[in-house]
């Protein structure tokens, strides 16, 4: 280097330290053994296995617990159904027994009884 020129912290680095490195290099690892030990690494583990037996059992619950409220579901939607067509001929009724007593001059009404007018209930 030129004796002028004042040593900064940049020019005292050789050429690779200057680079910046995103990932670090991985150390080179040899596997002894022959090409089959490539494959299955490990060998039996009684740790893996009960592993692997759990989360099968976790699988198996939680889709029986899909299918039981997706069952409860359709049974409540089934009910609401019912219950809405029980309703209207409950209000058939009351307006065909109204008719039969009604004063010739006065107009039926039967708007606190509506069936379109009720609050429908959405499950998500």
């Amino acid at each position: 280097m030129d004796p002028r020129i004042a040593a900064t912290p940049l020019f005292r680095w050789s050429r690779s330290r200057r680079k910046i490195h995103l990932r670090r290099r991985k150390s080179q690892v040899v596997r002894l053994g022959g090409k089959n030990n490539a494959v299955s690494r490990g060998g039996f583990s009684l740790k893996k296995m009960v592993r692997k037996m759990k989360l099968r059992w976790l699988k198996l619950h939680y889709v029986r617990l899909v299918k039981k409220i997706k069952g409860f579901y359709c049974n409540l939607i089934k009910e609401f159904v019912d219950a809405g067509a029980e309703l209207e001929a409950i209000q058939q009724r009351m307006a065909v027994e109204a008719a039969a007593f009604a004063v010739p001059g006065l107009g039926l009404s039967f708007s606190s009884f509506s069936v379109h007018d009720r609050a429908r209930y959405f499950l998500v």
